[in-house]
């Protein structure tokens, strides 16, 4: 809606009269045949979340002559998967290019602007300008070129654009609610046309119409009026002199070949503009950046690695880098955990006959992920699951133009570590048996080759225990059988992991945990079988004598000194005061 006149002595429900005309967009069937008032003092208007008012103060002339442009309703979409973009316009008459404008759907963007004279075998030619540059803040965005370029009447132009993040914003037919929360809705038709608008797929530019037949990309050129320098000072204008003779201007980029040769653009010293070199076919611009590529190579812009005047971005490269299936460094660059929560690897070097090459580390897993293409040969993956099993490949590509990429590697499975036994304990002790666990947790303890080993030594140091001693099992808790009684056992345990690749250090980490068994006893007064009397044996000393049960591990014949009650307390005391 708008308003279209006033009334200053309006009277409306207002305290005060004066109202505004105004005009809404529903038809002459509503209101006063489409028109309505609005009091000066009205409290509500525009007040609604999704309604307003706007007004233009300050406003500056229009400082362009014309805007090319293809997007009728601005931004409408955005293609997110698409980084660069351009637009096809076709000039009116003699005008120069002086800025361009597109939205950035993300913060912080870099960008590049071009302009091009020409498209054709799928390439953009001839570039006549370059602005680069970043923008802090999502939205639209107008930039004025470092110098305007000249167009004659009727002559096609190219507008390139590319954003490093965001995706490039795009027009298109929509489906859009009406305001309000009304159930209607409403279709804005735009239309588009082949050739209009075009998007880099990664491998070729795909015109825009086969992606949505209405879409064109929100990129617009404004220019102003055609320059009256006369840079030769004949008294006639640049452009008039062009006009009448154009081989006066070999690239038509609106500026006389002689004064472009006199601001030293002929790196060649062909005699001609180097940008004529490149239309005319003469010199090779492959990049393109407007510059002849031996210019180009002698002076160091562009590399030339192979030394065949042919800049290395532009060769037909088809082969990607050796070795090919890409390989891990040998002897220690495998796949190899480093701890219960980290995998590291190294690629093999690859060698690639153009120069730099970049490597793709594949982890597959639970909680897993995958680098991004990187020069390091080197990578770590953090985070993971305890003995967790994972999947590691790595491939390589070259960095030319076709960016040529190895097959995978062979695949190498690996698992983290487990967990690392800290604490041995016993449980029910008889004359022929010792039960023992190790504490805390084993994740995953029953996956696979995964398992506990429990070594169980009797005084000779020959392993004993039966089945389940001596052996890797799945359980945290074992009984060694077939032991003899009152006699001190030595145990031990360590842990190993989902393939068996890692297998822990000992507990304990140097030598033994002793227990005996219950019946005859080893040493008098040794009530929990460490091999030695001391403070630790008065309970069960106690416990013995007065027939109260005894704890896992304590042996009743060990109260037992051979005398009375009194004699076999008094030498349980001097065992102790003999071992303080």
């Amino acid at each position: 809606m708008a308003i279209i006149g006033w009334d200053n002595s309006k009277v409306t429900q207002a305290p005060q009269p004066g109202a505004w005309l105004c005009k809404n967009s529903w038809g002459s069937s509503w209101g006063y045949s489409g028109y309505f008032w609005i009091s000066y003092y009205d409290k509500h208007c525009g007040q609604h979340p999704q309604m307003g008012a706007v007004s233009f103060q300050d406003v500056q002339p229009f400082n362009y002559r014309r805007v090319f442009y293809h997007d009728y309703h601005g931004w409408r979409a955005t293609m997110t998967s698409a980084s660069q973009a351009f637009s096809r316009f076709t000039s009116i008459d003699n005008e120069r290019i002086s800025s361009v404008s597109f939205y950035t759907a993300a913060n912080n963007v870099d960008y590049t602007v071009r302009i091009y004279r020409g498209f054709a075998g799928g390439q953009l030619l001839d570039q006549v300008a370059t602005k680069s540059g970043t923008i802090a803040n999502l939205g639209y965005h107008t930039i004025d070129l470092d110098a305007p370029v000249a167009l004659l009447p009727q002559t096609e132009f190219y507008v390139y654009v590319s954003l490093s993040q965001g995706g490039q914003a795009y027009d298109c037919s929509s489906d859009i609610p009406v305001l309000l929360g009304a159930s209607a809705r409403a279709y804005v038709v735009s239309t588009a046309c082949a050739g209009e608008s075009y998007y880099w797929n990664g491998s070729a530019w795909v015109d825009l119409t086969t992606f949505n037949y209405s879409a064109n990309f929100c990129i617009k050129a404004f220019t102003i009026a055609a320059s009256t320098t006369d840079c030769d000072g004949n008294g006639q204008a640049d452009s008039a002199q062009i006009a009448a003779n154009p081989s006066l201007d070999c690239n038509h980029n609106g500026q006389l070949d002689l004064c472009e040769i006199g601001g030293n653009k002929d790196c060649n010293a062909s005699g001609l503009p180097d940008l004529c070199d490149i239309y005319n076919g003469a010199s090779v611009d492959c990049q393109p950046n407007g510059t002849p590529d031996e210019c180009d190579i002698a002076s160091g812009a562009i590399p030339d690695r192979n030394n065949d005047t042919i800049p290395d971005d532009c060769q037909p490269d088809s082969a990607p880098p050796t070795p090919d299936p890409m390989q891990f460094a040998q002897p220690d660059g495998a796949p190899k955990p480093i701890s219960t929560s980290e995998i590291v690897m190294t690629a093999a070097l690859a060698v690639d006959s153009f120069g730099p090459v970049e490597y793709y580390f594949y982890v597959g897993g639970n909680n897993a992920y995958s680098s991004d293409w990187q020069a390091s040969r080197s990578f770590s993956n953090s985070g993971l699951d305890t003995n967790r099993n994972y999947i590691c490949q790595v491939k390589a590509r070259d960095l030319s133009l076709n960016m040529n990429e190895t097959d995978y590697s062979n695949s190498v499975y690996l698992a983290t570590f487990i967990q690392t036994p800290s604490a041995l304990s016993f449980g029910t002790v008889t004359e022929t048996s010792i039960q023992v666990t190790a504490p805390g947790t084993f994740t995953r303890l029953s996956a696979a080759q995964s398992g506990l080993y429990f070594e169980v030594l009797d005084p000779g140091n020959n392993p004993v225990g039966g089945g389940e001693a001596n052996a890797w099992v799945k359980s945290q808790t074992i009984t060694a059988t077939g032991l003899s009684a009152g006699t001190l056992y030595r145990f031990r345990v360590k842990a190993r992991n989902y393939y068996a690749q890692n297998v822990t250090p000992w507990y304990p980490t140097s030598g033994y945990t002793s227990q005996g068994t219950t019946g005859a006893c080893a040493l008098s007064g040794d009530m929990n079988g460490d091999e030695v009397v001391n403070g630790l044996d008065i309970g069960g000393f106690l416990r013995a004598k007065l027939g109260a049960t005894l704890l896992p591990g304590e042996n009743a014949a060990c109260a037992n000194y051979g005398g009375t009650l009194d004699q076999d307390i008094a030498d349980f005391v001097a065992d102790l005061l003999g071992a303080a």
